[in-house]
């Protein structure tokens, strides 16, 4: 990953990554087809898919468009310490 980012995030990327695959893979759309529906590089999906690219909003929005799901965002609180 070209961007300098910490262990937790990276960990989110990859998992972010793999629910997206999973999300593709489900609804039986092959990753070039994506790629082409959405205007993107299919090398550039194929690496968000791997957790080997940080994701946009923009660009999270894009996929989900192309899969034709909605982006939700959810925080989980913490317990205080």
């Amino acid at each position: 990953m070209a961007d300098k980012i910490d262990k937790r995030t990276k960990a989110l990327v990859k998992v972010l990554g793999e629910d997206l695959r999973l999300l593709r893979e489900d609804r039986g759309i092959p990753q070039i087809q994506l790629a082409q529906k959405i205007s993107m590089d299919p090398t550039n999906l194929a690496k968000i898919e791997r957790g080997a690219k940080n994701v946009t909003v923009d660009t999270l929005r894009r996929i989900a468009d192309g899969l034709e799901l909605d982006v939700v965002i959810k925080f989980a609180r913490r317990p205080k310490a």
